[in-house]
Protein backbone atom coordinates (compact mmCIF):
# COMPACT_ATOMS: atom_id res chain seq x y z
CA UNK A 1 0.00 0.00 0.00
CA UNK A 2 1.63 3.35 -1.06
CA UNK A 3 1.76 6.56 1.32
CA UNK A 4 -1.95 7.46 0.19
CA UNK A 5 -3.34 4.77 0.24
CA UNK A 6 -2.40 4.44 3.92
CA UNK A 7 -3.63 8.05 4.72
CA UNK A 8 -7.15 6.35 3.44
CA UNK A 9 -6.96 4.45 5.89
CA UNK A 10 -6.85 6.60 9.02
CA UNK A 11 -9.52 8.69 7.31
CA UNK A 12 -12.68 8.93 9.45
CA UNK A 13 -15.29 6.01 8.41
CA UNK A 14 -19.12 5.92 9.50
CA UNK A 15 -19.50 3.81 12.57
CA UNK A 16 -22.43 1.62 10.45
CA UNK A 17 -22.37 2.21 6.59
CA UNK A 18 -26.24 1.51 6.81
CA UNK A 19 -28.43 0.84 9.48
CA UNK A 20 -31.10 -1.27 7.55
CA UNK A 21 -27.88 -3.80 7.17
CA UNK A 22 -27.13 -3.47 10.89
CA UNK A 23 -28.03 -5.29 13.82
CA UNK A 24 -26.78 -5.12 17.17
CA UNK A 25 -26.96 -8.61 19.55
CA UNK A 26 -26.06 -6.85 22.78
CA UNK A 27 -25.96 -3.38 24.48
CA UNK A 28 -24.31 -3.20 27.93
CA UNK A 29 -25.25 0.05 29.92
CA UNK A 30 -23.59 0.49 33.77
CA UNK A 31 -22.83 -3.21 33.69
CA UNK A 32 -26.58 -4.15 33.05
CA UNK A 33 -27.87 -5.65 29.79
CA UNK A 34 -30.01 -3.87 27.78
CA UNK A 35 -32.96 -5.97 26.73
CA UNK A 36 -35.41 -3.88 25.19
CA UNK A 37 -35.27 -4.04 21.31
CA UNK A 38 -37.08 -1.07 20.55
CA UNK A 39 -33.49 0.90 22.55
CA UNK A 40 -31.58 -1.31 20.27
CA UNK A 41 -33.24 0.56 17.42
CA UNK A 42 -32.83 4.22 18.67
CA UNK A 43 -28.78 3.45 19.30
CA UNK A 44 -28.67 2.32 15.70
CA UNK A 45 -29.99 5.54 14.05
CA UNK A 46 -27.21 7.73 16.83
CA UNK A 47 -24.38 5.16 15.86
CA UNK A 48 -25.07 5.80 12.27
CA UNK A 49 -24.62 9.36 12.45
CA UNK A 50 -20.92 9.06 13.79
CA UNK A 51 -17.43 8.46 12.66
CA UNK A 52 -14.51 6.15 13.73
CA UNK A 53 -11.00 6.63 12.60
CA UNK A 54 -8.60 3.58 12.52
CA UNK A 55 -5.90 3.32 14.83
CA UNK A 56 -2.38 1.49 15.12
CA UNK A 57 -2.36 0.33 18.43
CA UNK A 58 -6.00 0.18 21.13
CA UNK A 59 -5.83 3.64 23.16
CA UNK A 60 -8.15 3.82 26.67
CA UNK A 61 -8.90 7.16 27.12
CA UNK A 62 -10.10 5.81 30.33
CA UNK A 63 -9.80 2.49 32.51
CA UNK A 64 -11.64 -0.48 30.69
CA UNK A 65 -13.01 -1.35 34.32
CA UNK A 66 -15.09 2.43 34.19
CA UNK A 67 -16.81 1.71 31.21
CA UNK A 68 -20.44 2.76 30.67
CA UNK A 69 -21.30 1.34 27.67
CA UNK A 70 -20.49 -1.23 25.52
CA UNK A 71 -22.83 -2.30 21.82
CA UNK A 72 -21.96 -5.40 19.80
CA UNK A 73 -23.29 -6.20 16.51
CA UNK A 74 -22.16 -6.64 13.33
CA UNK A 75 -23.25 -4.35 9.64
CA UNK A 76 -23.22 -6.14 7.08
CA UNK A 77 -22.08 -9.14 8.60
CA UNK A 78 -18.94 -7.49 10.10
CA UNK A 79 -18.67 -7.69 13.83
CA UNK A 80 -17.89 -5.14 15.91
CA UNK A 81 -17.74 -3.34 19.33
CA UNK A 82 -17.97 -0.11 20.57
CA UNK A 83 -17.09 0.69 24.12
CA UNK A 84 -17.66 4.25 26.00
CA UNK A 85 -16.79 5.64 28.95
Amino acid sequence: MGDFGKLLYFRPKPLIKEVHSCELSQIVYRGEEITDKTVYEDVLQVLSRYKSRASLKTVHSYPTENLVVEINGNDNRKPFHNSSG
